[in-house]
C-alpha cells in the first residue's frame, strides 16, 4: 500500500508504504481510484483548526504519520471472511461513506441506532476525518469497516462520472442535507438564499436547482465572485 502521508505538519505530503492488512471479520479493501481535498484536510496538514483572524487556533493531536482523505471513491477488491456473499461485487466501483460511527457495534449509540452516524456520541465518525488512520483518501487502498458504508455508483447511479461522486460524499452531502432541513419552499426555490459560493455554497445552488426546479438566491463578499 502506498499513500501521501503527513509525517511533519505544515510540510509537503510525503510518499510511505505500508503493507495492505489482512482483512477481519465485515472489512472491506478498496483500492481508491479518486480522492477528494477537502477544506479541514488542509486545517489537519496544518496542525491546527483556525479559530479566527487574531490568531487563534486549536492544535492538532494525532499520531504521525497519518493518511488524509474523506472523500473516496475506488474499487473493491477484497473482503473479509464475514462479509455475505452477495453483498458486493469485487471489481465494481463504489463510494465510500466516510461519517462512520458505531452502528455496527453490538451496542451502538442512540444516534447510530436511527441511522446518524454522524452524529455518534462515541466520537467514532472521526475515523477518515481527524488524520487517525493509515487508510485515509491519499492512498491506494482504504479498509472500510461494513459493506453498509460503500455505495454501489456503478449499479445505483450508472451515469455519474467517474471521480466526481467521492465529491459528494462531503460537501455534496453538506449542502444537500441542509436543504432538506429547509423543506419544500412554498413558492419555489428562488425563495431560498444560499450565503457563501466556495465549493459547498456552489454545490447547494445546483442542488436547489435539481430539488426544487429553479435557482435560489445567493450572495457573496466577493465581487468576483458574484460576476461569475
Amino acid at each position: 500500500m502506498r499513500a501521501w502521508a503527513v509525517v511533519e505538519y505544515d510540510k509537503p505530503l510525503q510518499l510511505i508504504e505500508r503493507p495492505l492488512p489482512t482483512l477481519k471479520g465485515t472489512e472491506v479493501l478498496v483500492k481508491n481510484k479518486f480522492a477528494g481535498i477537502c477544506h479541514s484536510d488542509l486545517h489537519l496538514l496544518e496542525g491546527r483548526w483556525k479559530l479566527d483572524d487574531n490568531g487563534n487556533s486549536l492544535q492538532v493531536h494525532s499520531p504521525l504519520p497519518h493518511v488524509l482523505g474523506h472523500e473516496m471513491e475506488g474499487e473493491v477488491v477484497a473482503v473479509g471472511p464475514d462479509v455475505p456473499a452477495d453483498s458486493l461485487t469485487i471489481g465494481s466501483r463504489y463510494l465510500v461513506f466516510g461519517w462512520i460511527g458505531c452502528g455496527t457495534d453490538p451496542k451502538p449509540c442512540s444516534c447510530c441506532r436511527v441511522g446518524t452516524e454522524n452524529l455518534c456520541t462515541k466520537g467514532m465518525p472521526q475515523k477518515f476525518t481527524d488524520g487517525k488512520s493509515i487508510y485515509g483518501g491519499y492512498s491506494s487502498h482504504v479498509v472500510v469497516p461494513h459493506p453498509r458504508y460503500l455505495i454501489d455508483a456503478a449499479k445505483a447511479y450508472p451515469n455519474l462520472p467517474d471521480g466526481l461522486g467521492c465529491v459528494y460524499m462531503c460537501s455534496g452531502l453538506t449542502a444537500f442535507s441542509a436543504l432538506k432541513k429547509v423543506g419544500e419552499p412554498p413558492n419555489g426555490g428562488s425563495e431560498i438564499v444560499i450565503v457563501g459560493l466556495g465549493g459547498l455554497g456552489l454545490q447547494a445552488v445546483l442542488l436547489a436547482k435539481a430539488l426544487f426546479g429553479c435557482a435560489p438566491k445567493a450572495v457573496d463578499i466577493s465581487p468576483e465572485v458574484r460576476a461569475e
